[in-house]
């Protein structure tokens, strides 16, 4: 099983070995390709997300070179590529984060257990924001897609939790319910949802005074960072 996880760090894996790739370009590439994985691309436009102060030819020759190296880091090459366009090839024993979070959240139905098992399983898997610490030299269209793809992870992130303290709460697992929002909070302090559970969640764990404490602490944040 080859492995991606997207969510945090990235890390490419093969049978519990660690997989370093050989250039930043190469791993922005896969991890490109593995987050638009329903989208097929062309070779100018990779290009021009990877190499952009390059012309077409010294582009061309560079991401040539990415797929030479990346076929022979991988024992298992997860792209195809027809005619002038590239796409990631998805496959069994190709195993990525982001797909399997949105599998279970998107099977998180039917019995309140079951459902329960489903998010956490995702929620498990965020490691952390997107890609995290990862950058590409001289490539602002694609750190402009990074930014846009960590907001968008995170708040998929945080409405599992969201989810998840629902659920709990409703089966009266409130120390777990607080767990996920206590962790919610502290990825985005500005949500004012997250302060509501937490207010909620420890008044229904009859923690009046602390119900009220959280209160004033989201009283501040909101009165600090947004006035």
């Amino acid at each position: 099983m080859l492995r991606l996880r997207l969510l945090g760090a990235p890390a490419v894996s093969h049978e519990a070995r660690d997989i370093y790739l050989p250039s930043q370009k190469a791993m922005a590439l896969l991890c490109y390709l593995a987050a638009e994985s329903e989208r097929s691309f062309s070779r100018s436009q990779l290009i021009a997300l990877l190499w952009e102060e390059s012309s077409e030819r010294e582009g061309r020759n560079s991401l040539s070179t990415v797929l030479t190296r990346l076929r022979q880091a991988l024992p298992l090459f997860p792209l195809r590529a027809e005619g002038d366009t590239l796409a990631w090839q998805p496959a069994p024993e190709i195993w990525v984060d982001l797909h399997a979070f949105q599998a279970a959240t998107q099977a998180a139905l039917g019995s309140s257990a079951a459902r329960i098992d489903q998010l956490e399983g995702a929620a498990a898997l965020y490691r952390g924001s997107f890609l995290d610490g990862f950058s590409v030299r001289d490539s602002a269209t694609y750190d402009e897609w990074l930014r846009l793809e960590r907001e968008r992870w995170q708040q998929r992130w945080l409405n599992a939790l969201e989810q998840l303290i629902d659920a709990h709460a409703q089966l009266g697992g409130y120390d777990r319910a607080l767990v996920h929002a206590r962790a919610a909070m502290s990825a985005d302090p500005l949500q004012e949802r997250f302060h509501r559970a937490l207010m909620r969640l420890l008044y229904q764990a009859g923690d009046r005074a602390a119900a009220l404490a959280q209160f004033r602490i989201c009283r501040d944040v909101l009165d600090r960072e947004l006035g």
